[in-house]
C-alpha cells in the first residue's frame, strides 16, 4: 500500500503542474488582451472626440470643421 502513495503524490504533482501551466498561459492571454485594450484607450479616447466635434459643428451649422 505504501508504495502506491509515492505514485499518486506523483501523479497529483504532475496534474497540479499541468494545471498551474494551464491556468499560468489563460492568465497570460488575458493580460496580454488587457494591455491591448488599455493601450488602444487613448486612440479610441481621440476619435470619439473628434467624431464628437464633427457632428456638433455640423449640426449647429459651423462652417469649420475640426
Amino acid at each position: 500500500m505504501r508504495d502506491s502513495k509515492p505514485e499518486s503524490r506523483d501523479h497529483e504533482a504532475d496534474q497540479w503542474s499541468r494545471y498551474s501551466a494551464e491556468a499560468r498561459k489563460r492568465q497570460d492571454m488575458f493580460m496580454s488582451e488587457a494591455q491591448q485594450v488599455t493601450a488602444a484607450r487613448p486612440a479610441q479616447k481621440a476619435v470619439a472626440q473628434r467624431d464628437y466635434r464633427c457632428a456638433t459643428a455640423e449640426s449647429s451649422g459651423s462652417p469649420l470643421f475640426p
